[in-house]
C-alpha cells in the first residue's frame, strides 16, 4: 500500500480529497491501482451503488477512507482511484487483473472485496475494514515484536500464502504495510496490485495474463525484492517467501534486513545477501529467516517454513503439540519424498508417531496410523524392508485397536504387511496376514 510520507505528497493528496468532497465523493486515492468493473457501464455492475450512498468517514491512513453505507450501516474500507491517472500510467491491465483475482479469493487471511462501482471521474472499491490497521504501524509503535507475536503473525501469513500459491498466484508485494490486522488481532493480506498468475493458475484471469513478460519485471517494494527479480529471472513462489523472510526480520528487529541509504545500496546488499542478525535474535528465528532468504527448491519451502514455525513454538514445557503440527509433519515428509529426500523425511515421520496420544480418541489414533504407514513407505523406498514391516505392523495394530478385528478396512493394511514380507521372501509370514 502506498504511504504518502512527505509533506508535498500529503498536501497534494488532501487537495485532491477536498476537490472530491466538492463533487460529493469521500476522498480520492490517486496512487493505488485498484479495481474496475467487468464492463464499462456502472449500471451493469452495481446499479444501486453511488458515492453519495456513503457517509463521509475518516482516513484509516492517507489513502484509504473509512465509509459507512447509509442504507445498511455497514462500514467498509473504501478506496477511490482517478481514472485519468490509471490511464496515463498504463495501469489498466493491473487494475482489471487485481479486481478479477480478488473477486475469486475466499480465505480468512485475505482481505475481502465486497463490491466495486464507478462514476465519471473515479473507480471505487469497497473492502473489508480492518480495525487493527497495518502491521507496520504496530511494529513502529512497539519498536519490535516479541518472538511469540512474530511467530503467530508469520504462521497466519504462511497459511494465506499457501492458499494463494495453490491457486497458481503470486502476490509479489508481501510487506508489513500490506498485512492488515482485524479487531481481534488476525492477519489479512491486502493490496494485490502486483499479483501475477502462474501458468497453472486455477483462477480466471485476463487472456495472456500468465504468459506475458511482466513476471520478469521489477514490481513490489525495493527492500523486499529477491535477487532473482533484480537479475530479471521469472517470478516464482520463492519471491513471496523471500519477502516473508524480510517481513519476519522486520517484525523481530523493527527494521528491514537490507535497509541502507539508497535503493542502489539496498539492491547491492540484496544481491550479496548481506544480512546481519542482532544479538537478541534466537537461534530458531535466525535459522527460519536464513532459510527463507535462500534460493531453494520452492516445492517444499512453504510447508517447511510452517514446520519450522511450529517447531520453534515448542520452547515452553507447558506447550502441547496438537494434530495440526502432526499433519504438518506428514505433509512436509511427503514433499521431501516427492523430491527423493527420503532420509530427510524419516526423522519427521518418527516425530509424528511419538506425538499423538491414543487416549485422546480416534483422531489421534488416525494420525498415529497415518504416520506409521507413511514411515513404512519411506523405509521401503530406501530398501529397509524390515523397518518397513515393523511400521506397517504397528499401523495394523492401531487399526485393530480402534476399528476392531473384523473391520473390512484392515484388509488394505494387511496387504501392505504381506507385500513387505514377500519382498523379504518370508512367504509364511505373508500368508498369515490373510488367515
Amino acid at each position: 500500500m502506498f504511504r504518502a510520507r512527505s509533506g508535498a505528497w500529503k498536501k497534494r493528496l488532501y487537495s485532491e480529497k477536498y476537490k472530491a468532497v466538492q463533487h460529493g465523493f469521500i476522498g480520492l486515492d490517486l496512487y493505488a491501482y485498484w479495481y474496475v468493473p467487468y464492463t464499462n457501464s456502472v449500471e451493469d455492475v452495481i446499479a444501486t451503488q453511488r458515492a453519495n450512498d456513503f457517509f463521509i468517514g475518516w482516513f484509516l491512513n492517507p489513502l484509504v477512507v473509512r465509509a459507512k453505507k447509509k442504507d445498511t450501516g455497514i462500514v467498509y474500507a473504501l478506496k477511490i482511484m482517478d481514472k485519468k491517472f490509471i490511464t496515463k500510467e498504463n495501469k489498466t491491465a493491473y487494475v482489471k487483473l487485481e479486481r478479477i483475482v480478488l473477486d475469486q479469493l475466499d480465505h480468512p487471511g485475505i482481505i475481502r472485496l465486497y463490491f466495486t462501482f464507478q462514476d465519471t471521474f473515479s473507480l471505487y472499491m469497497a473492502l473489508e475494514s480492518c480495525e487493527g490497521g497495518e502491521l507496520f504501524d504496530q511494529i513502529t509503535r512497539k519498536g519490535r515484536l516479541s518472538e511469540d507475536e512474530a511467530r503467530f503473525y508469520a504462521a497466519e501469513v504462511v497459511e494465506a500464502l499457501e492458499y494463494i500459491h495453490k491457486l497458481g498466484l503470486l502476490h509479489r508485494d508481501v510487506k508489513p504495510e500490506n498485512l492488515l490486522l482485524t479487531s481481534d488481532g488476525h492477519i489479512k493480506i491486502a493490496d494485490f496490485g502486483s499479483v501475477k498468475p502462474m501458468q497453472d493458475s486455477l483462477t480466471t484471469v485476463l487472456p495472456n495474463a500468465a504468459s506475458d513478460d511482466k513476471a520478469c519485471t521489477f514490481v513490489g517494494t525495493a527492500a523486499y525484492v529477491p535477487p532473482e527479480v533484480l537479475n530479471s529471472s521469472p517470478a516464482t513462489v520463492g519471491n513471496d517467501l523471500w519477502a516473508l523472510g524480510c517481513t519476519l526480520y522486520q517484525m523481530l528487529s523493527g527494521t528491514s534486513p537490507f535497509k541502507d541509504a539508497s535503493e542502489w545500496l539496498i539492491f547491492q546488499r540484496i544481491i550479496a545477501r548481506d544480512v546481519k542478525f542482532p544479538d537478541y535474535f534466537s537461534d530458531e528465528s535466525r535459522d527460519l529467516i536464513d532459510q527463507l532468504l535462500r534460493v531453494r527448491d520452492v516445492r517444499s519451502v512453504i510447508l517447511d517454513v510452517l514446520l519450522r514455525i511450529w517447531t520453534s513454538s515448542d520452547q515452553s514445557p507447558s506447550r502441547k503439540f496438537n494434530l495440526d503440527y502432526v499433519m504438518c509433519l506428514h505433509v512436509v515428509s511427503a514433499l521431501y519424498c516427492s523430491t527423493g529426500q527420503y532420509k530427510d523425511a524419516i526423522p519427521l515421520l518418527e516425530r509424528s508417531i511419538e506425538i499423538p496420544d491414543m487416549d485422546e480418541g480416534q483422531k489421534h489414533a488416525l494420525a498415529k496410523f497415518t504416520g506409521c504407514m507413511q514411515l513404512g513407505d519411506t523405509y521401503a523406498m530406501l530398501g529397509l524392508i524390515e523397518n518397513s514391516i515393523l511400521c506397517y505392523t504397528a499401523g495394523l495394530e492401531i487399526q485393530e485397536q480402534v476399528l476392531g478385528e473384523k473391520d473390512l478396512r484392515l484388509g488394505e493394511t494387511c496387504r501392505y504387511v504381506a507385500e513387505a514380507h514377500v519382498q523379504m521372501l518370508q512367504f509364511a509370514e505373508a500368508e498369515e496376514q490373510f488367515l
